[in-house]
């Protein structure tokens, strides 16, 4: 026997050196596998249990009748429709132009964020970029309203009033006007 082959023989492997079998291994990470289950529930409530309407696709409900197979009929129908294929060729378009769009502006926004020496500016940028992910869509837009608001409460107008752009009479309505 030479070198080599003793050494590849006397290594262990990854669930040999740890000595425990997998229950033992399994009962001491429960906290991970307990943290993961809603996750793993979730998954599979949305994205494993729906793939079972499929079978919809292949049937003709008539009435009260019962349910009749018909195969790929509704499909043939279903590309057979005026205007099917320009909304496919849009749906498709749009969804190429966002994935584009939203790679591009994220690379270049990260470059810009990184080039922004103070620490703290970087900060209050990095959190109102970052706000409407962890916020309701609802909430966000109560925020920017208020924020753009065309009275003496709206932190855009105030700030305009205090540098002495606009008159408190004339007051910008950001989401109102056209122009704006």
């Amino acid at each position: 026997m030479s070198k080599g082959e003793k050494k590849s023989q006397s290594a262990p492997t990854a669930a040999k050196s740890s000595g425990k079998s997998l229950g033992v291994r399994m009962f001491k990470y429960r906290g991970f596998y307990l943290m993961f289950l809603p996750v793993l529930v979730f998954a599979v409530i949305f994205f494993y249990l729906p793939m079972f309407g499929i079978r919809f696709g292949f049937t003709n409900y008539n009435g009260i009748k019962e349910p009749a197979f018909i195969g790929l009929d509704n499909f043939k129908r279903m590309f057979s429709m005026p205007g099917f294929w320009s909304a496919f060729k849009n749906t498709l378009q749009i969804s190429v132009i966002k994935l584009i769009l939203t790679t591009f502006v994220a690379v270049v926004v990260s470059l810009f964020l990184n080039e922004i020496i103070n620490i703290h500016f970087k900060k209050v940028v990095q959190t109102i970029i970052y706000l409407p992910h962890f916020l309701s869509w609802v909430v966000t837009a109560s925020l920017f309203s208020l924020i753009l608001a065309p009275s003496g409460y709206g932190l855009v107008n105030s700030f305009l009033v205090k540098i002495g752009v606009i008159n408190a009479n004339d007051m910008i309505y950001f989401l109102g006007s056209p122009k704006w």
